[in-house]
């Protein structure tokens, strides 16, 4: 089974939420303009008034997560086969294949009602994400792409932290080092066929690639320059 960002994933996580601060700035606005018995045009400035006021307190914060996320998932794919037993990760210029009994742990960052198991205010509440420690490699993958993760791994390597702004910080850590450059060398057989020309492409779009790719692909022409 594949799990990618799909139409639902960003109607559920983005779109829908909209929609609920629209309608909420509208109920208030007619309940505020009825008691009142305002005008049409003191209307207008009611709605805007405070439909400005709902973004800095809900939408901002909503759309730093939508994004933040789609950053980082926007071409993430992850195969799960066999209720767990296997698992293929994809993103731009990387694919890597492990089983289950490769996964050491996996954490949950979650927003502190989804930790305490409680009703969700806030809309940017619903947002977490997942990070996978195997062997040799870590990958953080949010819930745009798969939000029952805990479905397909076991109780004993499932851990749940609390984290009040669970936004993905793409950086390697310390621990992963070496499976960095594990992956590197991994990307380099991937590009080897590539020519020098698409290496360079990989070189002048690096917003679209991943770190690894954009290493691999300058080892490359580093390799065929000398």
């Amino acid at each position: 089974m594949d799990f990618k960002v799909t139409a639902e994933d960003k109607s559920k996580y983005l779109y829908r939420s909209i929609f609920k601060i629209f309608v909420i700035v509208l109920i208030i606005t007619i309940l505020i303009s009825y008691y009142y018995k305002e005008t049409f045009y003191d209307f207008i400035n009611i709605f805007f008034i405070t439909f400005f006021a709902q973004s800095f307190l809900y939408f901002i914060p909503l759309s730093v997560f939508f994004y933040n996320y789609m950053k980082k998932d926007k071409e993430t794919i992850l195969t799960i086969e066999n209720k767990g037993e296997s698992f293929i990760y994809q993103n731009e210029g990387c694919k890597v294949t492990f089983t289950g009994k490769d996964i050491k742990k996996v954490i949950l960052h979650l927003s502190p009602p989804l930790y305490e198991k409680r009703f969700t205010w806030l809309y940017w509440d619903d947002y977490f994400y997942s990070e996978i420690f195997t062997e040799k490699e870590t990958f953080k993958i949010s819930c745009l792409v798969i939000d029952n993760i805990e479905e397909y791994i076991p109780e004993g390597k499932l851990e749940r932290r609390k984290d009040f702004f669970p936004l993905i910080n793409n950086s390697k850590t310390p621990d992963i080092v070496y499976s960095e450059l594990s992956r590197v060398e991994k990307l380099k057989l991937n590009f080897k066929n590539k020519t020098t020309s698409e290496l360079e492409g990989i070189l002048t779009s690096k917003n679209k690639y991943e770190k690894d790719a954009i290493l691999a692909a300058e080892e490359l022409l580093k390799e065929r320059i000398s």
